[in-house]
């Protein structure tokens, strides 16, 4: 999969370091990576299948370097979540009028989706996109985790815990299977037929 990204590609994506987010705001990378380093970036590499794959025509590409992560959430029976981790993280995002998705690498074999965000929710978009990632994935044998985490949500403690709850429901439609004692869930490859 690596292999597929070349200087071509890589230069279209990263053509300004200057953008602009979907609601206009400039948006700027912290850190610009050199060709080689997106080459040998998993996440990268993925993101860029992806983006290539659904024939996306925005040209918001950016990295940004991160040394640590926290994911903060509530499992099933309603008690809390997280973890800590240390990095660095190259937090990898497309985004264009419609969405945003951000991944990054967890190790050789394996990508987090950080991010997934539909601007116009409930018009099947995010099942799609969601069908096109996982078919990626067991193409290129690429394993996906991710943390249903309830983002911009101002209700109550119980409006918060319903909607990670709704989220991972929805991913396990799309058979991400859950972690020991973990709001983790993993999606692994399915074999090629």
């Amino acid at each position: 999969m690596k292999n597929q990204i070349n200087a071509k590609t890589l230069k279209e994506v990263m053509a300004s370091k200057k953008r602009h987010d979907a609601r206009g705001y400039e948006m700027y990378p912290y850190y610009v990576p050199e060709p080689q380093h997106v080459e040998s970036d998993l996440a990268a590499c993925f993101l860029l299948a992806v983006i290539q794959d659904n024939d996306l025509s925005g040209n918001r590409f950016s990295v940004c370097r991160l040394p640590k992560r926290y994911d903060e959430t509530y499992l099933p029976n309603g008690k809390p979540w997280w973890r800590d981790l240390n990095g660095p993280f190259y937090y990898w995002t497309y985004e264009d009028n419609d969405m945003r998705l951000t991944f990054y690498t967890v190790n050789e074999r394996r990508v987090c989706l950080e991010h997934i965000e539909m601007f116009e929710p409930g018009k099947g978009q995010g099942t799609k996109m969601m069908d096109s990632i996982l078919d990626l994935a067991d193409k290129f044998g690429v394993e996906i985790e991710l943390v249903p985490v309830a983002v911009n949500n101002n209700g109550t403690l119980d409006d918060i815990k319903r909607t990670c709850n709704r989220l991972r429901s929805f991913y396990m439609d799309f058979e991400f299977k859950t972690t020991f004692n973990s709001a983790l869930l993993i999606y692994k490859p399915q074999p090629q037929a």
